[in-house]
């Protein structure tokens, strides 16, 4: 399953602040679980290993995992050793198999460490497991000689693995002892099996928990190493950090004061972090191996002074070679991850990472950094307890997802392309159904294509002349597409055949062959009465011109010039 989480980052500038998740996966579906190591494959991909308990009752299996950049679940493993018939009464007995550290060296293997065995009673392996590409196992080295034994860390030399466990002697919870081995990397043959008790009293925890390479020939380890003195004091518990070269102390350093508990250690250039628990607060110590020395207190440490319980659970180096602390701080009940980043010169805090808190028990306990990404593995709980992983990277569109995880990581309107691609919204912004960016016309809600008419303008033929609107001047007149010279609703005829169309014609109805003048009207030979009266000559004029004695007006020559071209060859000479 994955989720999207928004990471809190303080205002110190740095890495770390610059990281948002690109997907966070929870192995819900096969029951509560733990992630205990995490590494980038050459491909990018992210491997996380750990357990889950599929039934959730008790039967822990051990399994490893990897994902792609997209968060998709592209390969896994289970181990499951169990059941056994091993319980006094003859039923059968749960596993507690589980992969506490994991590694692909570079020639292709994957190295898983851990423990394999029954609960009840309680046999439990030690175990180290290396696979090739192809998923077969090359070779497998276990160790059982008591009740309970355990490999806890790795670390790969040129030739050589280097590992780091325990074994109870005498009982789930007693005579401990340090197991750090190295282990031929082709063979698993081990070269330098070496068993060491600091204290090996009764309840004595004694317990290597990490082991990181300080170089090709020595180790770094770290662990737990209580007092010597009966009866033991459980309050009392030394963490003891030391490097082996050949298995001979070159130098070491027990913590002295209040309990600590050890956890992890990691080992850059000669400076050496271990982290772990005291006084209910996480604390990272920051020791100086180059200087020589050989029992050298710490250069630096920080306690993670928080307003309630905390602790740190891992640690890592960035590719800036600082120290990230992995850890949790307790949040109203609930538990956040955080992520610290340290100077290893001087423990200075860099920045800081934190994730809103999760229900119940939500802890990280490794972390890798590979070309800017950072992946993250642990536990997130809601309240029941998961197998997690969560990858972050740079975020340059600032849509609070990774560009790794960003479909469009300069779209921070998207973070996958969808149907209209990145930097073009999925919207149908004029409410049609139709996505915009599948439209011509996404600003038309009537029109998803132009047609014949363009956006924003209907097809339609109003007067069902057979002419679209947007083609048709006349688009309410069903007999004109066009105004022509009467405009539209007056038909462009002439209705008496006088050569004048209706709209320009005063007279439309006149006779059939009638003479007319310039409005159109018939001219008539009427004769002038007046003249007539007067003794005068009679002059005949067309109607229209009236009838007047010559000389009249300057303008009557200009008139009857005019009715002569139009009428009749018959008309009557003089007018």
């Amino acid at each position: 399953m994955q989720w999207a989480f928004m990471w809190l980052a303080a205002a110190h500038g740095g890495d770390l602040t610059d990281l948002v998740p690109a997907w966070t996966v929870t192995e819900e579906a096969i029951g509560p679980g733990h992630a205990a190591a995490v590494f980038f494959e050459p491909t990018g991909e992210v491997t996380a290993a750990g357990w889950v308990d599929p039934g959730g009752v008790e039967d822990r299996n051990a399994w490893v995992s990897t994902y792609a950049a997209t968060g998709e679940l592209t390969w896994s493993r289970v181990d499951d050793a169990g059941p056994y018939e091993g319980t006094a009464d003859g039923q059968l007995s749960s596993s507690d198999d589980r992969w506490y550290d994991a590694m692909r060296d570079d020639e292709g293997r994957l190295v898983l460490c851990g423990q394999r065995g029954t609960i009840a009673p309680y046999e439990v392996d030690w175990l180290v497991t290396t696979l090739l590409p192809d998923e077969s196992v090359e070779w497998e080295v276990a160790f059982h000689n008591s009740a309970r034994q355990g490999c806890r860390g790795i670390a790969a030399g040129a030739t050589t693995l280097y590992t780091a466990g325990f074994n109870l002697a005498g009982g789930a919870t007693s005579l401990g002892q340090w197991h750090l081995w190295a282990v031929q990397r082709n063979t698993g043959l081990i070269v330098q099996p070496l068993q060491v008790s600091y204290g090996y009293v009764v309840d004595n925890p004694n317990e290597a928990v990490d082991v990181a390479r300080y170089d090709d020939e020595s180790t770094v380890a770290v662990g737990v190493a209580t007092q010597t003195e009966t009866p033991y004091d459980p309050a009392v518990v030394a963490a003891r950090v030391e490097r082996r070269s050949a298995g001979v102390v070159e130098w070491a350093h027990e913590v002295e004061g209040a309990r600590f508990d050890a956890v992890a250690v990691h080992e850059v250039s000669g400076r050496t972090a271990v982290v772990g628990e005291q006084d209910g607060q996480g604390l990272i110590l920051g020791f100086n191996q180059s200087s020589g020395a050989v029992d050298q207190p710490p250069l630096w440490s920080v306690s993670w002074s928080e307003a309630g319980d905390s602790g740190i659970t891992g640690v890592a180096v960035d590719e800036e070679g600082a120290f990230v602390a992995l850890g949790w701080v307790e949040d109203g009940g609930a538990e956040r991850w955080q992520l610290v980043r340290y100077d290893n010169g001087d423990g200075t805090e860099l920045d800081r990472l934190e994730l809103a808190a999760w229900s119940g028990a939500s802890r990280p306990y490794a972390a890798a950094f590979d070309d800017g990404l950072l992946a993250v593995a642990g536990v997130i709980a809601d309240p029941t307890e998961h197998f997690g992983v969560v990858l972050l990277g740079p975020d340059r569109d600032g849509d609070q997802v990774a560009d790794v995880g960003d479909g469009c990581p300069d779209d921070a309107g998207k973070t996958e392309p969808g149907v209209c691609g990145c930097g073009v919204g999925d919207t149908d912004t004029d409410g049609d159904g139709v996505i915009g960016c599948e439209e011509d016309c996404p600003s038309d809600p009537l029109k998803t294509e132009p047609g014949e008419c363009g956006c924003n303008v209907a097809d339609e033929d109003s007067d069902g002349d057979g002419v679209l609107d947007c083609n048709d001047e006349c688009d309410s007149d069903p007999d004109k597409v066009d105004a022509g010279v009467c405009g539209c609703f007056i038909p462009d005829s002439d209705d008496d055949g006088d050569g004048y169309l209706v709209c320009q014609d005063q007279c439309p109805d006149s006779a059939p062959g009638a003479i007319v003048d310039v409005v159109g009207c018939e001219i008539v030979e009427t004769v002038d009465t007046a003249a007539e009266d007067t003794g005068s000559a009679p002059i005949k004029l067309d109607e229209g011109c009236g009838c007047r004695t010559a000389g009249v007006s300057p303008w009557w020559g200009l008139l009857l010039v005019a009715g002569w071209m139009r009428r009749r060859s018959a008309a009557a000479p003089g007018c």
